[in-house]
């Protein structure tokens, strides 16, 4: 299995185990993706949709949760 270098293995086993939701019924794909882009922002911030006024799809949610990962990735290379 291939892992993006810039993917924290910590959100993805995160993902894993939300979405699991032991002892309840399985979190769907699509509001587990929404949970783990709203856990990297700072509490009460609410990130902006990629197109005002419309509801986000499954792909620009991971569109968005992969740009804040290259972001820091690159943050993190520019630092060494």
């Amino acid at each position: 299995m291939y892992q993006h270098p810039a993917v924290p293995t910590d959100d993805v086993m995160w993902l894993n185990t939300f979405m699991t939701n032991s002892g309840g019924e399985p979190i769907p794909f699509e509001d587990a993706i929404l949970m783990l882009r709203w856990k990297l922002f700072p509490f009460m911030h609410d990130p902006h949709p990629w197109i005002e006024g419309q509801p986000e799809t499954t792909s620009e949610v991971l569109k968005s949760i992969m740009a804040i990962c290259l972001f820091w990735k690159k943050i993190v290379d520019l630092r060494l």
